[in-house]
This record gives C-alpha cells, structure tokens and sequence, in this order.
C-alpha cells in the first residue's frame, strides 16, 4: 500500500493474532467489515434495534473515550483500548509481522 493510503491507518493485533485496521480507504484484505456508530463498532449491515440505543451506549460503556466497543452479529460485545492501536507504517506492520511469527 502507498504510504498516503497507510497514514490514514491504525491496526491493533490480539494475542490470538486477529488483527483489526481502522481507519479511511481501508486495504482490499478479506475479513470482517464494521461500520462507525457513535464511536463504537457496529457489523456492516447491522444498527441498533431503536435508534436512541446508539446514542446513550456509548456513554454507559465508555465514559472515559478511551475504548474501542466492537460489537459481534449475535449481539455481544467486547473493548479494546485506543492506546493498543498504532499507526500503520510499514516499519510497525513488518515489526509486527516478526513478532506473531516467532
């Protein structure tokens, strides 16, 4: 990918090796596609039953602005702190590409 296209990119990488992009122009890789709700992540194709849900979960389950809420199509959820997100440059996504391979 071209470096204009990386800068627009964060990755976070779970200890079972998931690795989730956010960002604009996300990269054309196979995976699962989420969608911004009010700062949480939402399944493409899928909102929130009553509309009003979207704008008073975030505050219940992240008060502090410092998660990422992912939700699943079954309707559970888990968090990822911001601060395991970090910049898409090719050196980190080599680094860390070394590092799940060992």
């Amino acid at each position: 990918a071209s470096i204009i296209r990386l800068n627009a990119l964060k990755f976070a990488v779970s200890e079972s090796n998931e690795v989730m992009i956010v960002g604009d122009l996300l990269p054309s890789i196979p995976g699962r596609e989420y969608w911004n709700c009010n700062g949480m992540l939402l399944p493409a194709g899928f909102e929130f039953e009553a509309p009003v849900v979207a704008s008073f979960l975030p505050g219940k389950l992240n008060r502090e602005r410092d998660l990422l809420i992912v939700f699943n199509t079954t309707g559970k959820w888990y968090k990822i702190d911001l601060n395991f997100f970090i910049p898409a440059t090719r050196s980190a996504i080599r680094m860390t590409k070394m590092n799940v391979e060992e």
